[in-house]
């Protein structure tokens, strides 16, 4: 669901993880989500979730993180708004349009702090909340 932002090369290689991130969601493959997506361990990957007082760090800790998400979450569809690129980082800013299990939908946003590393964007710290922009 990406906007008419212009991402460049390394936009497009982000665009591609985020839709990829998307099918795994949408597949209930917690570990294809986590590894394919956030950077290494190593790296500390960390998601600050709405509802927790600290962040979740790891993948192990991500992993439960994102299963526990499937009970309530269905499908997720995320909208970049803004990627902004400098060196062996990028910012991603945007809207999260989320199908719940329970028929509803929602709309939440996001912030993701990219990082290259050999060739490949890993999210490094991704930022959500349930709240959205109303229009």
């Amino acid at each position: 669901m990406s906007s008419a932002v212009n991402l460049g090369e390394a936009g497009r290689q982000i665009d591609l993880r985020t839709r990829e991130f998307e099918r795994n969601f949408a597949a209930r493959d917690v570990e294809a989500l986590v590894n394919g997506y956030f950077a290494a361990d190593e790296e500390t990957p960390t998601a600050c979730p709405p509802g927790r007082q600290r962040p979740v760090s790891g993948r192990a800790a991500l992993k439960e993180l994102f299963a526990a998400q499937f009970e309530a979450i269905r499908a997720i569809q995320l909208e970049t708004l803004s990627i902004v690129t400098s060196g062996v980082i990028a910012f991603e800013l945007g809207r999260a349009h989320l199908k719940l299990v329970s028929g509803e939908s929602a709309v939440g946003r996001y912030v993701v702090l990219w990082k290259e590393r050999h060739g490949e964007w890993r999210a490094k710290v991704d930022f959500f909340a349930e709240d959205g922009w109303i229009d």
